[in-house]
């Protein structure tokens, strides 16, 4: 286990300002201060790298769905999917980059725990030991209520990186914008962004051309979006005031809610261009991105200090529908 926590324990220090956060060339917020030849020389590791997939050990009795979510999506490098076990194998090895998950943490007392699934290098010492990490590209994961539950012990414990959470977050965790499908969307804004050495993940809302093309296409609305959690009650419930005619009122075209099985499977279907809403939230933040099936994200949004999806934040994206 002390060689899969190694890779898995996940030091992730680049913090979240997008639900999706990619860097190349240029240092991203939070992350060492490496200087610009590193960068360059970290991107271009990256590039003769093979990326190795962990994913969470239920998604194996999926693995050909998984599989060909990645092989549809991910073009930047040759890759490889492995179980959890397997990493030990990579140990200290030069030529493998890695997308894993993992936490960090903030606030005054290092206690605000921040979930993610991440590429990234190692850094190596002169011993070829890990110093440190590099992050190409971090998605924010959305945790549902008995998982953050389980989670609060570690944001309390001076051991945070430890087996039981990594055992969690591989096993016992659910997220909400987790799934082979909703992998992809990541996967292809991270292979786009990369191969045209962009950043993503500054504050700026991100948003594309296509855009108007949901001033007529339907944009659907996976309904955990409607989840509301009252943490210290250990309550969930759906809230039923927000439809899809009270979203008209902020955003005027084309919208409909559908369940994250039936997103999803539409998805996988690729019978047409379809426009999908993905929604996390982190802390007291809140990440709202649309994507197109077709060409990708087509727009990125952050709210702070707010916790839950509500009509209004439909209405700035209307603006650009129809700007």
């Amino acid at each position: 286990m002390r060689s899969i926590l190694l890779l898995l324990s996940v030091l992730f220090c680049v913090e979240s300002v997008a639900q999706i956060n990619i860097t190349t060339s240029a240092p991203a917020g939070g992350q060492a201060p490496y200087s610009k030849a590193h960068r360059e020389r970290l991107m271009d590791e990256l590039k003769k790298s093979t990326t190795i997939f962990i994913l969470q050990y239920r998604d194996y009795d999926q693995l050909a769905t998984f599989e060909k979510a990645i092989k549809e999506s991910w073009t930047f490098t040759p890759y490889k999917v492995i179980r959890p076990g397997e990493l030990q194998d990579y140990e200290g090895k030069k030529g493998f980059t890695f997308f894993t998950f993992g936490a960090y943490y903030t606030g005054k007392h290092h206690n605000t725990q921040h979930l993610q699934y991440g590429l990234w290098c190692p850094v190596l010492n002169k011993h070829g030991k890990l110093k440190s990490q590099f992050f190409y590209s971090s998605e924010v994961l959305y945790p549902d209520d008995s998982t953050r539950i389980a989670m609060v012990p570690y944001s309390l414990s001076r051991h945070k990186y430890d087996a039981a959470l990594m055992n969690d977050m591989l096993d016992n965790a659910h997220y909400y914008n987790w799934n082979a499908q909703f992998l992809k969307s990541y996967l292809q804004t991270t292979n786009d962004f990369l191969t045209r050495n962009e950043n993503l993940g500054m504050w700026n809302t991100y948003t594309t051309e296509h855009l108007h093309e949901l001033r007529t296409d339907t944009l659907y609305i996976p309904d955990y979006v409607k989840t509301r959690e009252e943490f210290w009650r250990n309550i969930t419930y759906t809230d039923s005031i927000i439809t899809e005619a009270s979203i008209h009122v902020e955003y005027p075209y084309p919208v409909k809610f559908v369940s994250t099985e039936q997103l999803t499977q539409m998805l996988a279907d690729h019978k047409r261009n379809i426009h999908y809403l993905i929604y996390s939230v982190d802390a007291s933040v809140k990440y709202i991105d649309v994507f197109s099936s077709r060409d990708g994200l087509l727009y990125a949004f952050t709210r702070l200090m707010s916790w839950t999806f509500k009509e209004k934040d439909l209405g700035r994206l209307a603006g650009f529908v129809n700007g």
